[in-house]
């Protein structure tokens, strides 16, 4: 028996309204995949996941849906990269959705937050490049935060061991 949630879709507008915070990131990328959109995918997969939506500009507090050019390219370009072997240090769950708005085409993918024993998720080969998502932004993770998800993605944890010093009598 599965115990995956069922992750609720948001319209676009919802997310919009939402603006960029602790699960939510814009990007404008138009024409090409930015390089920052993987900080996102780590900070989410090493916080508590979120929506990268691809297609939308900021401009101050205000945001604007400027679509993406090739969204098929777009895509499949974002997606071969986070399973590329090279980029990304462990699988990410990722659900994708398009939304078309008068005409322009905005890409969404929820990143999942992953599980403790795929953590740190750090970029290029280097665990330095671990982040973190606080409020609206992807922040370069601290030694020691990537210590504590080092030591939290260990199998031997205290907290999961049985405990027989007492009996469960004497319990």
């Amino acid at each position: 028996m599965t115990t995956e949630k069922k992750l609720k879709l948001p319209t676009l507008p919802e997310l919009i309204a939402a603006g960029e915070w602790e699960q939510t990131e814009f990007k404008a990328a138009h024409h090409a995949l930015p390089k920052s959109a993987f900080e996102t995918v780590s900070a989410f997969a090493n916080t508590r996941g979120g929506w990268l939506l691809l297609g939308v500009s900021q401009h101050g507090e205000q945001f604007e849906i400027t679509g993406v050019a090739e969204p098929d390219k777009m895509q499949n370009d974002f997606l071969s990269v986070l399973h590329a072997d090279a980029k990304v240090s462990h699988d990410v769950q990722v659900a994708a959705q398009r939304y078309l708005h008068e005409g322009k085409t905005v890409l969404a993918f929820h990143i999942a937050e992953n599980p403790r024993t795929r953590k740190p998720v750090y970029l290029d080969g280097d665990i330095r490049r671990s982040f973190v998502r606080k409020g609206g932004g992807d922040y370069r993770a601290q030694p020691q935060d990537i210590e504590r998800m080092l030591r939290d993605a260990s199998a031997d944890r205290w907290d999961g061991l049985p405990f027989t010093r007492v009996d469960l009598k004497d319990a």
